[in-house]
């Protein structure tokens, strides 16, 4: 799961005779400490905003060698260790002309770290509600301040740490929709309302933080229950967890409605050029029941229906004669 983390493609750089290895990396607030071959990683530069880091490490042996990564990830009150092992793939190695390319924050644009898309979809292996669907302006729009308690605890859950405040209340015809920014997406299986059953709409994905949606038409100062199923290195592989979100009623504020938009998922139609091939294979390979009653009605009609014509022809001709 941590590859998920590391971000494609790294970037090797020769500098003053040695070479090294950057990387871009995200969910950075996990991360206690990460080391390589029993070295500490250098940390290029930071971006809080998104939640990731540029490391560096220098690459001592030959590009195909593997290196051992160690991790110490916060989720929950104790550190986890985890084990890695990074591999490079030399072929893959491409030569950048432009220097402002050429690594992410120790050199480029003011130091920035640009933030890199993974390519990544909110449930992971579909497309997110972003791909398919429409937006509208909201009416309407709150934020508020939040907290994900634990289901049988009246205290924060180590899951609240990775959801973003504030978070965000959009009206449009009588509905409201709920939006919140998750951070170590990647690690989210799936996520899904526990009254509803339903599983939220991803409106984006950037790297590992996701935009999520779901419509609530209920009242803020209930809990709204999450459940969520998570795959974390060294903690949970595939659990499913159970969260409650309680809104701070205090902290709700209407804020300017403009450039909030709530994305309606447009209908799947198909591809009716495939759905007319499957109607037609459909048509001449429908499976046997044993039922013969309607074969045998449809049998006596058609004797029935002959037995009446040769009568009528038979008459003709007689008549003719």
């Amino acid at each position: 799961a941590a590859n998920g983390s590391f971000v494609k493609p790294g970037i090797l750089i020769e500098r003053d005779g040695k070479t090294y290895f950057q990387a871009q990396v995200t969910s950075w607030n996990m991360i206690e400490s990460l080391t390589y071959n029993g070295k500490n990683v250098k940390i290029v530069s930071e971006n809080k905003k998104q939640n990731s880091a540029v490391i560096e490490m220098e690459i001592t042996g030959d590009l195909s060698d593997e290196i051992l990564l160690g991790m110490s990830l916060y989720y929950g009150s104790q550190p986890v260790s985890h084990n890695a092992r990074l591999i490079l793939y030399p072929d893959s190695k491409k030569l950048i002309e432009n220097d402002d390319d050429v690594d992410f924050g120790s050199g480029g644009k003011g130091g920035q770290t640009p933030l890199i898309p993974s390519g990544g979809s909110g449930t992971k292996g579909q497309p997110s509600a972003a791909e398919k669907s429409d937006k509208i302006q909201a009416d309407r729009v709150f934020k508020f301040n939040y907290v994900i308690y634990k289901a049988d605890a009246n205290e924060p859950s180590a899951a609240d740490q990775f959801f973003v405040k504030p978070g965000y209340l959009l009206e449009k015809n009588g509905k409201q929709y709920i939006q919140l920014y998750i951070n170590g997406w990647n690690f989210m299986n799936w996520l899904k309302l526990k009254e509803t059953n339903k599983h939220v709409d991803v409106v984006k994905v950037e790297g590992n933080r996701a935009l999520i949606q779901f419509e609530y038409n209920g009242d803020l100062s209930k809990e709204i229950w999450l459940v969520m199923n998570l795959t974390v290195p060294g903690v949970y592989d595939k659990e499913t967890y159970e969260a409650r979100m309680v809104i701070d009623q205090a902290s709700i504020e209407e804020i300017d409605p403009e450039g909030h938009y709530i994305h309606l998922a447009k209908p799947d139609f198909g591809d009716p050029e495939k759905d007319e091939k499957a109607g037609a294979k459909n048509t001449t390979n429908n499976p046997k029941t044993g039922d013969t009653s309607q074969v045998l009605f449809y049998t006596v009609l058609l004797i029935a229906s002959l037995i009446a014509l040769v009568y009528q022809v038979r008459k003709q001709l007689a008549t003719s004669a």
